[in-house]
């Protein structure tokens, strides 16, 4: 045999090596369930091997395997060549969801209800129920005018938004602060508190968190650097209810064509003002027409729980449900524009506001902030929802179907996402 059979014997070999790994680490979790001893006697041989710890390196985080996770082989720190200690990448970002410890535990809270969900008046739309919520009626949704512009091919949505100027929606005239309340401006919001005064430390957490949500939402409202909102904080539902008018259940209510937030203080501000600005930041791309409820609400808890951290405490268990095989199927799913039904009980709204979560966090990083762009502004422009996923992912997802298939998939095995399982 030559040389150049060698080499070619050599190259397949490698090739139906690699592809064996690959294949391997695809389908390691339905392995796992059926042949466990298996799954674990590999395991101790592979990560042991320090070229193939560096060969997991190079592939996506979408496709490492989690050491941490491992039950045999090395620590999540291998030593390669030199001597020197390399640490091996993990999945992908995790979402972990806090668990309470036994004496902390408490009964969950009703999801957050925003836009839609209460009727509303001219100005003011109920956003967000107390513990003692009762059975919510559908409203009407408002947002603002304004749109962003169409990026071109050679820029990302974010550069897009920072390099060109955008239509600005006309600044709204807000009220003056009610008696007892301090005033004061940061370089994002008008703040008005029901306070003596407002802290710096107070003020500086909110344009922190201001910052934290512009690294997803900056595409979607570039006039947010120079149009502020208006936070209206109250310590007393008393002078909540008599100021805005909602009903003793509400712990919260916003305007989103006036961009203005008024909540109840609480142990959650901070989870809760993330999501009420994400309404504000992002439904205003789709003016003016309203953003669909499930991806307004999706994205709003996405950013209460990935960005602000403060998921909300219904939001776990129902997660698990979700893995379990509960849910709507997505055609149908798409299709709830209000919870005026007898079959949204709290616990369906509950398990539909996880849907939503975690819907969004999938097609966020499925394809990366750009093609979940382009899905939104394709839904923006009157495309349907088909049309939309082709248009911005590509095949498979030609149909809501496909789509169905790989946000059930990610949701067993994180593959796509890196959630937690």
């Amino acid at each position: 045999m030559d040389i150049i059979h060698k080499l070619r014997l050599l190259f397949w070999a490698l090739v139906l090596t690699l592809w064996g790994l690959f294949m391997y680490q695809f389908f390691k979790p339905e392995l796992q369930t059926k042949y466990p001893n298996l799954t674990a006697a590999m395991d101790g041989v592979l990560y042991k091997n320090r070229t193939y710890l560096t060969f997991l390196q190079r592939l996506p985080c979408a496709l490492r395997p989690n050491l941490a996770e491992l039950t045999c082989g090395p620590e999540p720190a291998a030593m390669l060549e030199g001597g020197g200690e390399v640490a091996v990448s993990s999945a992908a970002p995790r979402v972990r969801m806090p668990e309470a410890s036994p004496a902390q535990k408490t009964p969950p809270l009703p999801p957050i209800m925003t836009t839609r969900l209460v009727k509303p008046d001219k100005s003011i739309v109920g956003i967000a129920v107390g513990p003692d919520m009762g059975e919510t009626d559908p409203g009407a949704y408002e947002s603002s005018d304004g749109t962003a512009g169409l990026p071109p091919l050679h820029r990302s949505p974010a550069q897009q938004a920072q390099a060109e100027p955008q239509k600005r929606p006309p600044q709204p005239k807000w009220p003056a602060p009610a008696a007892g309340f301090a005033a004061k401006e940061s370089r994002y919001f008008t703040i008005y508190r029901e306070n003596p005064e407002i802290p710096d430390q107070f003020v500086e957490a909110l344009d922190l968190l201001h910052g934290t949500l512009m690294l997803d939402l900056l595409p979607f409202s570039p006039w947010k650097g120079d149009e502020r909102v208006l936070l209206y904080f109250f310590s007393s539902p008393e002078t909540y209810r008599k100021v805005t008018g909602r009903p003793d259940w509400s712990v919260g209510a916003a305007s989103l064509s006036l961009r203005m937030i008024y909540l109840l203080e609480d142990r959650k501000l901070m989870g809760e003002a993330a999501h009420e600005l994400t309404h504000i930041y992002f439904d205003a791309f789709f003016s003016p027409a309203p953003a669909p409820l499930w991806l307004s609400e999706g994205m709003a808890v996405l950013m209460q729980t990935n960005r602000a951290m403060s998921p909300p405490q219904w939001l776990g268990g129902n997660m698990d449900m979700l893995r379990a095989g509960k849910g709507m199927e997505l055609e149908d799913f798409f299709r709830v524009n209000d919870f005026d039904s007898p079959r949204f009980t709290e616990e369906n709204v509950r398990l539909w506001y996880a849907q939503a979560y975690s819907l969004s966090l999938f097609l966020t990083r499925l394809g990366g902030p750009d093609a979940f762009h382009s899905f939104c502004k394709n839904l923006r422009d009157g495309k349907t929802m088909s049309q939309s996923l082709l248009a911005a992912y590509g095949m498979p997802f030609n149909k809501t179907q496909a789509l169905e298939r790989a946000w059930r998939f990610d949701l067993q095995t994180g593959k796509i996402t890196g959630a937690e399982r």
